[in-house]
């Protein structure tokens, strides 16, 4: 699966989530109340996906530095913050059914294809 497309639907599912607009996780700064959606995001994208952390940087418009701060920031909290780990793996849940929905569908549309152009092997 495409990484824009990965990326658009981890961002989707933080979003909802945090009850944010896509904007906002993109382009809302370093308040205090879009860091924590921020970083998750940032932080499932490059597991989730084969993207550099310079292009994950180029979404968020942030540099390098700031991306491997987002990711080492996220681990640390999942060790040190129950609540926080909490919702990482309820975010990880969700993302992971979403991407393995998409790709059941795209699994069947294949095989329509297939079917319906009567390939034989």
């Amino acid at each position: 699966m495409k990484n824009e497309i990965i990326s658009d639907l981890i961002l989707e599912v933080i979003c909802d989530y945090f009850h944010i607009d896509f904007y906002t996780i993109l382009n809302g700064g370093q308040f205090a109340d879009i860091i924590q959606p921020k970083y998750l995001a940032i932080y499932f994208i490059l597991k989730n996906t084969c993207m550099s952390t310079g292009e994950v940087g180029w979404i968020f418009n942030r540099d390098h530095a700031t991306i491997v701060h987002a990711r080492k920031s996220v681990e640390n909290q999942i060790q040190t913050d129950k609540k926080y780990a909490e919702i990482y793996y309820y975010l990880e849940k969700k993302i992971n059914d979403k991407i393995q929905n998409i790709n059941n569908n795209n699994k069947i549309i294949a095989e329509q294809v297939f079917l319906e152009n009567d390939f034989n092997l």
